[in-house]
């Protein structure tokens, strides 16, 4: 024999037939064995409805951004930026003394003038027009969102103009035309908040928090002190109760940003395993980037692994959607299950359905904060609006 007469070979033979094997063992079990496909965590159907594109305000601004990208550069300056904050600090504090409200009415008095001119910009028209619309909802589908930038900061900031807009009629006292606009944001934002992705969820709770805010100071200065007078609502707060009792309170589940988010990461999934397969919509920027063949993809990635990985981690979100005291234990078990799946590092990571790790590793975020803001911005909310109703309510002797 020859390994009898020379060893070497032996070894040689064993040194690097070996790891040939254990390789083709691993392509074996890999392109054989996949995982039964757990159900989805989260469906359409968990979201709220989306609206039809002609009746939806925020469509219309889209479309335009991505006509017409250049129109929404640069249109608010350095200046603008630094008046909003002052103006979100001031009207945060809640009814203002004599000093402050001076301090407010000529902070935006001086601002007016700019805002004036960025009042008559092609983004803010679309804008004032999208809110007299039924509905305002950031239906952008996950390839919408990913693939292509959106306008929701800049709606964030055009609202911030307008809520000056709205305290320089206040200062000016005319009450009536402030309260209209603020009783349209008002509608506006609270249907904001059913937008499909998390961004515009988080930033319409934020907007209609500050519209609240707003609506307290008209309050204040608007119902007299007079206790008599008081037992009868001024007729200028008439619109403003009424859009602050149409305010949905049971809409404003932090679940839902914890579904959205594992809806986009699904999409995102689907795009590429039809990408992968050759079926389906091709989408050539993640087929360019991830560009394989069938029969290696279906080597490196098992769905059925990967969904039910997927479906482990946001568990731990949706029990901190569900009670806010979970949200500390949430946040801690994504960094250890993160750590210990989807760690590259470790040996193991490589074993089996490396695709899917490497995907979710890169598309997972830690939603623990999300959902403590959303909670936290949800009892906001109610504080104020259970205030406001309070106070614009008929007081008896």
């Amino acid at each position: 024999m020859i390994f009898r007469k020379h060893p070497v070979y032996l070894w040689l033979t064993i040194i690097l037939g070996t790891p040939l094997v254990v390789l083709l063992a691993w392509i074996a079990f890999n392109g054989l064995y996949h995982s039964p496909v757990p159900n989805e965590m989260f469906t359409r159907a968990d979201m709220p409805a989306l609206p039809a594109q002609n009746v939806n305000g925020w469509r219309g601004i889209f479309d335009e951004f991505r006509e017409n990208p250049g129109e929404f550069s640069g249109l608010i300056d350095d200046y603008l930026f630094r008046l909003m904050d002052d103006v979100d600090q001031v009207t945060a504090r809640g009814p203002l003394n004599q000093a402050e409200r001076r301090h407010l009415c000529d902070m935006v008095s001086v601002g007016s003038k700019e805002i004036d001119v960025v009042r008559t910009s092609v983004p803010y028209r679309l804008y004032l027009s999208g809110m007299k619309q039924r509905y305002f909802r950031d239906d952008s589908s996950p390839k919408e969102g990913i693939l292509e930038k959106t306008p929701t900061l800049d709606i964030f900031y055009l609202h911030k103009l307008e809520m000056i807009h709205v305290a320089d009629l206040v200062c000016r006292n005319k009450y009536g035309q402030a309260v209209q606009i603020l009783s349209r944001l008002i509608r506006t934002d609270n249907d904001f908040i059913s937008s499909s992705p998390i961004l515009p969820q988080l930033l319409g709770l934020i907007m209609l928090r500050t519209d609240l805010q707003m609506a307290t100071l008209v309050v204040e200065e608007v119902i007299p002190d007079d206790v008599e007078k008081r037992k009868v609502l001024p007729a200028e707060l008439l619109p403003l109760r009424k859009a602050i009792e149409n305010i949905d309170l049971s809409n404003m589940n932090p679940k839902n940003i914890v579904a959205s988010e594992y809806m986009s990461i699904l999409s995102l999934l689907h795009m590429v395993e039809n990408r992968m397969i050759g079926t389906g919509e091709v989408v050539e920027g993640i087929g360019q980037m991830l560009g394989s063949r069938h029969a290696t993809f279906k080597i490196l990635y098992d769905r059925g692994a990967t969904l039910r990985l997927l479906n482990d981690f946001y568990a731990d979100f949706n029990l901190a959607a569900e009670d806010s005291a979970n949200i500390q234990m949430a946040s801690e078990a994504y960094r250890e299950r993160f750590k210990g799946v989807l760690d590259r590092k470790s040996p193991l990571f490589w074993v089996y359905n490396p695709l899917g790790k490497i995907m979710l590793s890169v598309m997972m975020i830690d939603l623990s904060e999300q959902v403590a803001r959303y909670a936290f911005e949800r009892e906001a909310i109610k504080r104020a609006t259970d205030r406001l109703k309070e106070q614009m309510s008929p007081r008896p002797n």
